[in-house]
């Protein structure tokens, strides 16, 4: 691995964060702009849900690459860590597409209200082109070569969608989920197999072990219910909505929204959270600049909702002009929680790198929890009882937050 400044890795990350932050707000002007109300609704739908399965079916093993890859100094070991992560994630995205294929029609109704084959087909390839790209991702991080990650992560995240609207938005639903589906498989498993031909030296992917040792394995799998639940938290509002896809559009253009500041705090913090796990970094100096960040997102953070109560309503005419209206509604009830969103996202990663026992699944079990009770003890409906669920949500997330900042503080400041 070779060794790179911390100033041209952040740079790195910053520039690919406004090149992603930028499309995915052009995404959304695009859907708006090309789609109807409610075929927006189902394929930002499809792309939330994706997002959360996919991030299942990768099981956790993007996490450990970066976390065990990245601490051995043994070339071979980690060659062999790698193979046997990635044939694991491929055997579960094979798995995937064909439960996707026999449960099609009870999968469909489940995940998006209808009983559509077609969709649940493509669902099942997209997620495990998803699984696949998390972890070629990660391949690329784990040898701190950021452009590359980011390529992928803006491929998948956006671009693709951008690309699929333009060309497929005058066919079916189902024609823009399936070619959507198909390119990012074929994006994932190109990246992967070109880290492949650069850095890992294993005579035959298919034929290696798929033997794990027992602690990465048990690191993978909380990771993976981590991730899931990550994900969980911007999809068990809309999911509520599945039967509205128009309503549910407009929570998932709101949750992006909430999103941008996630998109700009994780570029450093990912970069940061990986040196300080490094064998070839110092780790005290590295938490110095955690906690830093930590109190940079959330002072930028009070700064944002501040302008948003200022240019939020002309900026989102412009942005979304058939939308705006029902957009800012939702907009308005959640925009105090963007600190709620720096704060843990500028924490999140160097938690999961930094600790076995799962601290991030413990808040995040306890945030979704709060949404399903704001949901239900809620005297208002629809749409209204799911924006108070995440409300309780968010304000959980705070709150576990803030106490981990300080835990990390505190112990920062007594190992000095």
């Amino acid at each position: 691995m070779k060794d790179h400044s911390i100033r041209a890795q952040i740079a790195t990350n910053i520039g690919f964060t406004a090149i992603k932050a930028v499309s995915l707000l052009l995404s959304i002007w695009v859907a708006d702009l090309y789609l109807t109300a409610s075929t927006l609704g189902l394929l930002l739908l499809f792309r939330r849900q994706g997002a959360l399965w996919g991030n299942l079916l990768q099981l956790g093993f993007s996490k450990s690459l970066q976390k065990f890859y990245t601490a051995s100094g043994d070339a071979a070991k980690r060659h062999e860590l790698w193979g046997v992560l990635n044939r694991w994630v491929a055997i579960a995205s094979v798995a995937a597409l064909l439960a996707s294929i026999l449960f099609s029609s009870q999968l469909s109704k489940l995940l998006f209200g209808s009983s559509d084959v077609v969709l649940a087909w493509a669902f099942g390839l997209y997620i495990g082109g998803l699984a696949i790209g998390f972890m070629a991702c990660s391949s690329w991080i784990a040898e701190f070569r950021f452009a590359y990650a980011n390529v992928i992560d803006w491929l998948n995240g956006s671009l693709v969608f951008i690309v699929c609207i333009l060309l497929f938005s005058k066919t079916t639903d189902a024609n823009v989920t399936v070619m959507l589906a198909v390119i990012t498989l074929f994006a994932s498993v190109g990246s992967l197999l070109l880290f492949r031909f650069r850095y890992i030296s294993v005579p035959s992917f298919f034929r290696g072990s798929l033997k794990l040792d027992r602690t990465i394995v048990s690191f993978g799998a909380t990771r993976s219910v981590s991730s899931f639940l990550d994900m969980g938290v911007l999809v068990v509002g809309p999911w509520m909505l599945r039967n509205n896809p128009q309503q549910a559009g407009y929570l998932l253009i709101s949750y992006n929204v909430l999103r941008i500041a996630q998109t700009m705090i994780m570029p450093v913090a990912q970069v940061i959270a990986l040196r300080s796990n490094s064998n070839c970094y110092n780790h005290a100096e590295e938490t110095r600049r955690v906690l830093r960040l930590s109190a940079l997102g959330v002072v930028g953070a009070g700064i944002a909702v501040g302008a948003y109560y200022l240019y939020g309503e002309p900026a989102l005419s412009l942005w979304l002009p058939n939308s705006a209206s029902e957009v800012g509604l939702i907009l308005n009830r959640l925009i105090l929680f963007v600190p709620a969103f720096c704060l843990f996202y500028s924490l999140r990663n160097y938690i999961e790198l930094n600790y076995l026992f799962p601290w991030n699944l413990v808040m995040l079990s306890a945030a979704i929890f709060g949404f399903f009770v704001g949901y239900y003890n809620s005297s208002l409906h629809g749409i209204d009882a799911v924006v108070t669920g995440t409300q309780v949500m968010l304000g959980i997330l705070l709150f576990f937050s803030l106490g981990t900042f300080a835990s990390i503080f505190f112990k920062f400041r007594l190992s000095k």
